[in-house]
This record gives structure tokens, sequence and C-alpha cells, in this order.
């Protein structure tokens, strides 16, 4: 076996096709290295019989199946059909789409382990030498052992079908490379990591004696561990050690993405040259469709989710999902009639969208599908609500008139769906549909989530001969650049932020053999540094923001750090003119005014904004006026609604909130019920009483809300985790807390949020001519000999001390029969910490709130916030631009 190594300035490409000695075969890390270098050679009309593989091409030709390979789509049924009623009880599996996230996760693991050709796995054994808690190793012992059942059934399942499966096919029993016999040589080329699994091709293909083994390496022989075919450890200063660097590199920070998007653009604008923009963040980005494809070449794949027939499929998804007893939500059919391709595809008239309005304001909820009078709608109805077998889910499908939905700007949409439903016909013949598939929902999901995997073409209408392209880190791999743009070089994105492993963790993955981040960390350091080396001038976009915690990649500090000479901070232009690219095409003569705007950051008031209900506070609205007057103007004057935010994989945590808060307000119920019995002689006497009460409490309240809780693991943290953390969190409250602090014979009044009568919590307590409050404390308990307690749940970190100094001022100081007679204890309990805070500094007064108020109305402006803390969780940054 034969190495050679090559520095930065060296292409690549080119130096791998200067290998070629006889018939030689050539393999890539990447298909498109592979045709870069077919292209190569045909421009030079050189036509061989050497062949160029990528390294996953290359390996499917090494080892070659007995029998068929599983596609994607069967493969995920075979994986949901093996498993049995005890594997979707441990798993929380209720039904097919359920399995698809553990589906994913499986097979992941089961490659890994055989392509790092890990060999017998103690669990035991792994956990005591890592020193894993004991709980921990057991979780593991079970899951693995779980898994390893699972996949000897999934074996069983589609052996039985005459299929086998990727993971049984590359073992090195099977390894053929008969292939290679009539060439001479094979070239390697900068693979940066080999895996076992291709470590035990090469060894495999170095032992023929009729063959020469070359490994191509663009970093220096001291870098590589050349028996382990590793690279070692290394940093920017050991790159750099290789050849002298000429180029320049110049960062640019910017405080958003916006403004990143303008300093690219302007970079664009400046310099004719660049000729590649580096992201691996560009197609999840929101700046992606405004970018005109004139200038920049964006692949012209797009998603199938755009296409017309995705979405008629989407709109019936949903009016199936709204059906109770035959009629459907009347919502549902408000936004569907509402809908372009609805209205398109079943010539929905405007008298029948008035039909639903009308309805809807005489407070009907529910309609059957025939109110509309749409006999098309009707039928199709009938048709997909009676598909209980995909016989009768396809005779729906087929009466689709695709004609009707063809998009004038997409292409290869009627193949994409057209190769679906194939694919779903050969599944049904072959039986890998579950049986349990007998309700149109369950079909619509399954034909929407494969038809969702496959992609469109976008009509380009003009196309110009220069453009600079986009791409991904991953896809710069050996590729060369002149100029190049690096954008969102920022920390957690480049390098990518450390992720929870499946399963076994870092230190568990490091003493088996498997990549660790640190693999991870060092593999994207040596795509970018290439890049970076290989290229003459280079531009490193990045966000450094506190509000958004962002901050610059730390691969841009190596950078500054070890090419002082070449490397420069940059001024973003956006950060710079942006506010007066914005100015100059507002309605405002007054170039004084125009710069007051700009200077003092604040937002005219206007007296139309006054009204009867403007200074009726809540505490957050208080909060607002006091901390971002700009704040209380969007959310409170305009009432600007805020869009949903993308759902994510842990759960909301107002939706947290609202759980704890009614577990504690139901709880509190049943306390106040028992207090007024007279039957019980102190606090934890009653808790005993409601016993398990509690713990049912809490599950309703989850189950109750278990819509809003994202997924099936999410739900058993919940039942395993959060329920008894709730349920103590209450017992030690009330029948610890309450119990030592308050004897139950003193208690006057036991007054939770729900059971509250207050007259002023319904109309607002006076504190001037124009202000009003309105307030509602979680639990107030008065007793008998004059003391008062005002208690708040609180589930996050923040305990703002105003919130109680408000609920004292609007139930007793703002009051006059009752005044400074009280004695009163204001406290934070906070649930996740099983703490009660009492808090007795008093920041908040009655004039304190008319001073933030009247500064608002004799300023004449809505400021935005001084304080940076207070914008980390607003929901109008992006509006503010703070």
């Amino acid at each position: 076996m034969d190495f050679k190594f090559l520095n930065f300035k060296q292409d690549i490409i080119q130096e791998a096709l200067n290998q070629i000695k006889g018939k030689t075969i050539l393999v890539f890390p990447t298909g498109k290295n592979a045709k870069l270098a077919i292209r190569y050679l045909q421009e030079k009309w050189e036509f061989t019989e050497h062949k160029f593989y990528s390294m996953e091409e290359f390996k499917r030709k090494c080892f070659l199946p007995e029998k068929p390979v599983l596609s994607k789509l069967k493969r995920n049924l075979a994986f949901y059909n093996c498993l049995s009623d005890a594997d979707k009880r441990y798993f929380r599996i209720k039904d097919y789409f359920d399995s698809t996230s553990l589906c994913s996760q499986f097979f992941a693991f089961w490659k890994e382990i055989g392509d790092e050709r890990v060999g017998e796995i103690n669990v035991a054994d792994i956990g005591y030498q890592t020193n894993t808690p004991e709980e921990v190793i057991n979780w593991q012992a079970g899951l693995f052992q779980k898994l390893k059942e699972i996949k000897n059934a999934y074996q069983k399942v589609i052996s039985k079908q005459n299929y086998t499966d990727k993971l049984f096919v590359y073992v090195k029993e099977k390894l053929n490379t008969d292939f290679t016999q009539n060439y001479s040589r094979i070239v390697f080329v900068n693979q940066f990591y080999y895996s076992e699994l291709e470590k035990e091709i090469i060894r495999h293909l170095d032992s023929k004696n009729d063959l020469e083994v070359l490994l191509m390496y663009q970093l220096s022989e001291s870098m590589i561990d050349k028996e382990k075919l590793r690279v070692n450890p290394f940093t920017l200063e050991d790159l750099l050690a290789i050849e002298n660097s000429n180029q320049t590199v110049k960062s640019y920070e910017s405080q958003n993405q916006f403004s990143q998007l303008i300093t690219a653009l302007d970079l664009l604008n400046r310099d004719q040259n660049i000729s590649k923009i580096v992201d691996s963040e560009f197609y999840k980005g929101m700046y992606k469709d405004i970018i005109s494809d004139e200038y920049v070449d964006i692949s012209s794949q797009s998603s199938i989710n755009i296409s017309s027939v995705y979405r008629l499929l989407s709109c019936w998804k949903e009016l199936l999902a709204n059906i109770e007893e035959n009629k459907i939500n009347i919502q549902t059919i408000y936004q569907l009639t509402t809908t372009d391709v609805f209205i398109k595809y079943y010539e929905i008239m405007p008298e029948q969208r008035l039909c639903v309005e009308t309805l809807i304001d005489k407070g009907v909820r529910y309609i059957t599908i025939n109110r509309l009078n749409n006999e098309k709608l009707t039928r199709d109805f009938v048709m997909i609500n009676k598909a209980n077998s995909y016989r009768l889910f396809r005779e729906f499908i087929a009466g689709i008139n695709i004609s009707v939905l063809k998009d004038k700007y997409l292409d290869k949409v009627v193949e994409a769906f057209y190769d679906t439903v194939t694919e779903l016909d050969e599944l049904s013949r072959e039986s890998f549909i579950p049986a349990e598939f007998s309700h149109p929902r369950a079909f619509l999901d399954f034909i929407l989530g494969n038809f969702s995997s496959r992609t469109c073409q976008v009509k380009r209408i003009k196309k110009i001969a220069t453009k600079v392209s986009i791409d991904s880190l991953d896809d710069t791999r050996n590729m060369r650049y002149s100029d190049v743009m690096f954008l969102n070089v920022s920390e957690g994105i480049l390098p990518t932020t450390k992720k929870q492993q499946f399963l076994f963790n870092e230190k568990q993955r490091k003493l088996m053999g498997l990549k660790d981040y640190d693999d991870i960390l060092l593999r994207e350091k040596y795509y970018f540094y290439s890049v970076v080396l290989s290229a003459k001038n280079v531009s490193l976009l990045s966000i450094e923001s506190e509000d958004s915690n962002s901050q610059k990649s730390s691969f841009v500090e190596e950078l500054r750090i070890y090419m002082k000479t070449k490397f420069t901070r940059e001024k973003s232009i956006a950060d710079t003119k942006i506010y007066q690219d914005y100015l100059s095409i507002l309605a405002v003569n007054d170039s004084s005014l125009k710069q007051e705007l700009l200077d003092n950051d604040k937002l005219i008031f206007c007296e139309n904004d006054l009204n009867e209900h403007l200074f009726q506070l809540s505490f957050n609205s208080l909060n607002n006026i006091i901390n971002c007057s700009y704040r209380y103007y969007l959310e409170n004057v305009v009432k600007l609604k805020v869009l949903k935010r993308e759902k994510t994989e842990d759960i909301d945590m107002s939706v947290f909130g609202t759980i704890v808060h009614e577990s504690f307000e139901q709880v509190a119920g049943d306390v106040s019920q028992a207090l007024g019995s007279m039957k019980y002689s102190s606090f934890a006497d009653i808790m005993k009483i409601l016993g398990n009460n509690t713990k049912k409490t809490v599950q309703e309240t989850i189950k109750k809300y278990s819509d809003s809780i994202p997924n099936r693991y999410q739900k058993r943290f919940l039942s395993e985790m959060l329920i008894p953390l709730v349920t103590d969190s209450i017992n030690d409250f009330f029948g610890g807390i309450l119990h030592n602090k308050i004897k139950i014979d003193n208690i006057e009044s036991f007054i939770p949020e729900n059971s509250s009568k207050d007259e002023y919590e319904k109309t607002g307590m006076n504190v001037s001519e124009n202000i009003t409050i309105k307030v509602r404390a979680d639990l107030r308990i008065e007793t008998k000999d004059n003391k008062a307690y005002v208690i708040d749940y609180k589930t996050g970190k923040t305990n703002d001390p105003k919130q109680l100094d408000l609920y004292e001022l609007f139930y007793y100081r703002l009051r006059d029969e009752i005044g400074e007679k009280k004695s009163i204890e204001r406290a934070f309990f906070n649930v996740m910490d099983n703490d009660y805070v009492a808090v007795d500094k008093r920041v908040l007064s009655k004039e304190a709130i008319v001073e933030a108020v009247d500064k608002v109305l004799t300023e004449k402006t809505y400021e935005r916030a001084r304080k940076r803390s207070f914008c980390q969780y607003c929901n109008y940054k992006e509006i503010c631009g703070k």
C-alpha cells in the first residue's frame, strides 16, 4: 500500500488523474468528485477504460447481495411488521407512524455497528469501564437487548419474503472484489475518514499481488497514522506548516440573519470574482426564497410539498382529521374553502364560502359536507370516508383529475405522484402494508409521507452565464475555489453542536471504537480549512449577537490567531446602512424627525392610540410599559398576533406551565372543599386523605394537553419523570410548607385562583383616572390574626418581585377598607425546585405605575428596551430589530 501527500495549492482531482497507471480505478469521497474527474478527462478527449466511483458506489460493488435489497419504504414497513406487541408497548408505539423515528435510529445504529466492525457488545462491561451509573447501565442493557431481538425478528421477516437488507450484506464473508481483477491500480482520493468496513476492503485489495493500492491525502505525512489509516488530531498551525499560505481572509460580523444577507449581497455586488457560497444552513434558512436565481445558481430541485397534488391530499387529510360522527368541524371547512388549490379543484363558489361564514356567525360548530351543495366534493367525501382498505383508497386516488392540478412552474410532479402510487401498489401486492391500515387517514398519511420524500423541478425562466453557486460544506470536499464566501460561520453551525447520541454516550462510543464528537469536529475542521487554504480570497460571514446567543465560530478565531497578517476583521455594511436605507423610503419629510428616529430608537406616539382600554393593565402589560413601551404598543395597543413557532421535539414551556398551574389549581380546589367541611386538623391530614387523587389530577391534566406534547418519547418522559415530580411538589407544598406555616383553625379565607369571587378581578382596580389594574393571584390565604399570604406558582427561573408587588397593591393596599391593616407575606413557589421563596423587598408602588404611564403620555414615544435581557425571549425581535 502506497501513500501520496499533497499541499493545499495542488488540485487534488487533477493530481488523482495523474496517478493513472494502466487500467485504474479511482475512488472519491463523493459522486460530485467522481463526475468532475470524468469531465476533466472528457475535456482532453481521453476516453479510457478507467472507472470512477464514489466510496458508497464502490462499497456496493464489493458486496453483491444474493437477494433483492429492500427499498427504504419497504424497509420501514418491514421494520414495523416485525415488532411484537411487547416491543410496541416498550417503545410506546400505537401505529406505523409512531414507529418511524425509532426505525430511523434503529437502522442508523446497526449500520454504524456494522461499518465499524464492533464485535460482541457487553453493555455492563462498557458501562463499568466508563463509570456509568448502575441505573443507566440497566436501562442501556434492556434497550440494547430489545434492539438485538428486533434485528433478529426483522431478518426473519424479510427472509420469508425473499428480501435482504444492507445490514446483512456488508459482512466480511460476502466481500468480493473480483471486479477489480483486470485493473492494475486503485486510487483512494483524499478520504478523510475510513470506517473499519472501508479499511477492511482496502487491506483486502492490498493483499492482492497484482493490484497496486494508493491512498492520497491532502495533508502532510506526519498527520497520518498509516497503520490505522486515520488522521491524527491537528490544529490550523499544523496545516499552515504544510505550505505558506498567501490568501486574504476577511471576517464580517452581523447582528442577525437578515443583516448577514445584506452583507453577503453587498459583497457579491462589489466583488464579481466570488464564484462559490458555502452555507450548510442555506436551504434551511429564511432567505433562500428571496434570492434571485438569475444571479445565484440555486438548486432547481424543490420539495414536492409545494405542488398542488400534495396540497390537495393534505387538505383531505386535514378534513378527515376533523370528523366527528360524520360531521366536520366547521372551522376546518372554512379553512379549506379559502385555500386556493381546494377552491380551484372543487370550483368553490363565493356563495358557498358565505354559507359557511353565516353558519359560523350563528354559532354552528359542526356541519355535514352536503351543506355546501357541491356535488363533486360530496362524492369524493363519501368515497374517501369509506376507504377502509387499500383497494377502496386506490379507487379514490384513481378518481383524482391530475390535469386540473398541474402547476405552471413545476415539472416532474405528475411522474413523482404516479411513481409513489405504483410503489404503493407493489407494497400492497407483496403484503407489506400493515393490516391495521383500515382507515383512510392512515392511507393518506402513508401516501403523503412517501410522496413528500420525492422532489420536483422548478422551471427556470432566465439564466445568465456567470452565476454564484451555493453548496454545503460537505459538497466542497476536494473542490477548489479562487474566491469563496462562507455564510453562517457561527458556533453551533460550524462546527455543529454536540448532539445527544442514541443509546451509548460519548465516552462509551469512544471505548467501542465508534465516532465521537471529537472525530466529527476534526472532520469539519479539515473540510473548512481545506477550502480556505486552497482559495485566494475568503470572506467569512458570521452572526455575533447576545440576544440570540450567537457567536462567531471558533474556527474563525483560530484563523485570526494563526493568520495574523492575512486576516482582517471588516465592518458589516448592513449594520451601518440598513436604517438609512429604510428611512429613505419612509413617508417622513422632516429630516430632523428622521434623525430622531435613528438616534433615539423610538416609535412616535399617536393620539389615536389612546382609548379607554389602553391602560387597563395586567402584570405583563405593566411590565412592558416599564421595560419596553415599544413592546407594549405591539402587544397591547395594536394587539399584534404572534405566529405559532415551528414545533420542536421539546415540550413548549407555556404548555408545561399550564399543566403545572392547572394541576395545582385543581388540588387547591380539593383542599378548599376539605377545609370547608371542618373535618381535618391540618393540611397534612387533608393531603393524606386526598392520597392518589393528586397523582390522578396531574395525569388527567397531562392527558388533557396530550395533543400539545411533541412525541411518544416526550410523553414517556412526562409519565415517568414529570408526573412524580409535580405530584411530589404538590404534596410538599400543601402537606409540608403550608402545614408548617398555617394552622387550619386560624384560616379565615382560602382562595385559589379559579375560586375567587373578587369583583375587582372582573372590573379592575383604579390606580388613577386613566389607569386600572386587573390581576389574579394563584393562591391567597387570609388568617384570623390579620395576616395574608399571596402566592404565585412558578415553573421557570424568573421570579420578578414586581408581580407580587402588583398583587399586594391590587388585593390590599389600594383598598381603603383594608389599607395597611394586613400583615402580608408574598412568595413564589418554584415547582421544579420545590422551593418556597418569600419576597420582602418591594419595588413597585402606585406612584411608580402612574409615573411609567405618564412617561409614555408626556414623551409621546414608545421606547425600546434598554436592557438586552428583556429582549431575549421577546416575540417581536424581528420587528424591533434591536
